[in-house]
């Protein structure tokens, strides 16, 4: 068996052993200069159309998952050895809130104040499901929180195709 090196292995060598301090300013130039047009690149391709789809990908779910902890703290569970009422028993205030703050989080820096049209239009979505679903159910199983959240995902997506096709 060969006693040489196979090349990613040379280059781990070469990479876990260089510094900064090393590399000649021309390449740190380079470096910084690439890092720059990436950025430039990103931030003028953030308004493309494209991007605002690919965007909405990130929030719709996000904004659809904080559903759940929400719905439990608003309705009571239909049964009580049901999944509704073991999700309600595992989630804790601060879950709610956290949630939903994260989802606003990620609204907002996503899709800019289209996110919080988004994130109110996808709550509201859920809540009216859960709501009439409920009252049928006397209270939220398991399949309501679930069917919240794929109304609420849905909303959001349909949503933004609207802004985004009436040109907003």
């Amino acid at each position: 068996m060969s006693e040489e090196r196979s090349v990613i292995e040379r280059l781990a060598a070469y990479v876990s052993t260089e510094s900064f301090g090393r590399l000649p300013e021309a390449t740190l130039d380079a470096a910084r200069r690439a890092i720059l047009d990436t950025l430039g690149v990103m931030l003028a391709g953030s308004r493309e159309e494209t991007a605002v789809r690919a965007r909405t990908l990130l929030a719709a779910p996000v904004i659809a998952r904080a559903t759940p902890a929400l719905l439990s703290r608003l309705f009571r569970p239909a049964r009580p050895d049901g999944q509704g009422a073991a999700f309600h028993a595992s989630v804790a205030r601060s879950s709610t809130a956290i949630g939903v703050a994260v989802a606003l989080a990620v609204a907002l820096l996503s899709l800019g104040a289209l996110g919080l049209v988004v994130i109110a239009v996808g709550l509201l979505a859920a809540l009216a499901v859960a709501g009439l679903l409920a009252r049928l159910l006397g209270g939220v199983t398991g399949d309501v929180l679930g069917a919240a959240v794929e109304v609420s995902e849905l909303t959001v997506l349909l949503t933004v195709s609207a802004w985004t096709f009436t040109g907003r």
